[in-house]
């Protein structure tokens, strides 16, 4: 979701509750382009919009997965009656392969094999132009689909990231703290596959163990899995603020 129509759907929630009157002042990026700036100032809020990637280069590896293998159930030259998910090791799909190649690939190994493939778990090696194996479950009795996934890695360097990312964007935030605003990050919670508002907490429970770092007032989670209806959870509330011995009081 692009930062400003998140900005825009944030302010337009802060009215349903409770905030009639709120509305965006300024678009400081517009107003200063001689430094980096904030996002919005909407009445008493500074608001700065960012996303963390749940795993390191994500977006990046994202992209290459879907250039295999997104498209594939719509090319089928038959309706599909049963269901069949096909899963991949996250890394697979890598730099300097033939990707398209793969894509005709895995497509005409479902058009030869999946509608006489037993219902059940199988680990398919040598496909022919598919350099890694598929890991496939088939079930004929529920809903009809093609289902592409990658197991997730793991991966602990979530709190670090978190930190290195959230420390700039607090240096941004803090000449507002400083003018008496209320400072806001607005975290874009675009990846509801591996994702979601509580393990985005742990992270920065983790990265921040002391409580929220001076300059930042509260922290938004947007899940905008559906951009026409985003979500939003005020992370604030459940932050553990080990150091006043209790959770932050959110203003809005």
């Amino acid at each position: 979701m692009i930062d400003r129509d998140l900005v825009k759907a944030f302010v337009e929630y802060l009215r349903g509750q409770g905030f009639p009157d709120l509305r965006i002042d300024i678009w400081p990026d517009d107003e200063n382009r001689n430094s980096p700036e904030i996002d919005a100032v909407a009445g008493d809020l500074s608001i700065e919009c960012t996303s963390v990637d749940t795993i390191p280069n994500q977006r990046r590896d994202s992209e290459r997965f879907f250039k295999v293998f997104g498209n594939i159930a719509q090319e089928l030259p038959f309706r599909v009656t049963f269901r069949m998910n096909i899963t991949v090791e996250y890394g697979a799909v890598k730099k300097g392969q033939p990707w398209a190649t793969i894509h005709e690939g895995i497509k005409d190994w479902i058009i030869r094999e999946a509608r006489n493939l037993p219902e059940g778990h199988h680990v398919i090696n040598g496909v022919p132009n598919v350099p890694f194996r598929l890991d496939v479950r088939k079930m004929n009795r529920r809903r009809p689909g093609i289902i592409v996934a990658r197991f997730a890695p793991e991966d602990d360097s979530l709190p670090i990231r978190i930190r290195n990312l959230f420390d700039g964007k607090i240096e941004k935030l803090s000449k507002y703290k400083k003018i008496g605003k209320t400072t806001v990050l607005l975290l874009d919670g675009w990846d509801f596959v591996l994702m979601n508002e509580w393990i985005m907490l742990n992270g920065i429970e983790d990265a921040y163990p002391n409580g929220l770092p001076q300059g930042l007032d509260q922290i938004w989670y947007a899940d905008t899995s559906t951009p026409t209806d985003v979500e939003f959870t005020n992370l604030t509330t459940e932050f553990r603020d080990q150091a006043g011995g209790g959770r932050t009081k959110p203003c809005y």
